[in-house]
């Protein structure tokens, strides 16, 4: 539940429809990279917003694993199930110092994509927030 005062009280009472929408939800939340970190968001099918919004700081070597992934997305998704009925995440790679979409950033990207299958997550997008500012994070296979 959101107070009038809180930051996502008019954002949790406005549905995300389309791809331009959620673009938008994240240049409002996320904006332009200030710190290397992962967000994820949660919605509901019918594309409401849930008051869940977890940054992660960026690991300061390599990737977690694709276990350690798992048991992340498996104790969020849960936290997310307590509010609504099937919902779905929003993956948000922030990169303070790029200028582009790296390897390291899409190789994270599915891992997350990956695990979220795994444990019954569907994901509704990834995106990239760059110096630059946010854009779709393909999730090219490879």
């Amino acid at each position: 539940m959101t107070t009038p005062s809180s930051p996502l009280h008019g954002l949790l009472e406005t549905p995300v429809l389309t791809d331009d929408d959620m673009h938008a939800r994240i240049v409002t939340i996320v904006g332009p990279a200030m710190f290397p970190q992962l967000w994820l968001l949660f919605f509901t099918p019918l594309g409401y917003q849930l008051p869940l919004v977890v940054p992660l700081a960026d690991p300061e070597e390599g990737l977690p694993e694709s276990e350690q992934c798992e048991v992340m997305l498996s104790a969020l998704a849960g936290a997310a199930r307590e509010m609504a009925d099937h919902p779905c995440g929003v993956l948000v790679i922030e990169r303070p110092d790029q200028t582009t979409i790296r390897t390291r950033d899409q190789k994270w990207a599915r891992r997350l994509h990956f695990a979220s299958n795994t444990v019954g997550l569907p994901l509704r997008g990834a995106y990239i927030s760059l110096a630059s500012g946010v854009r779709p994070l393909p999730l090219t296979p490879g």
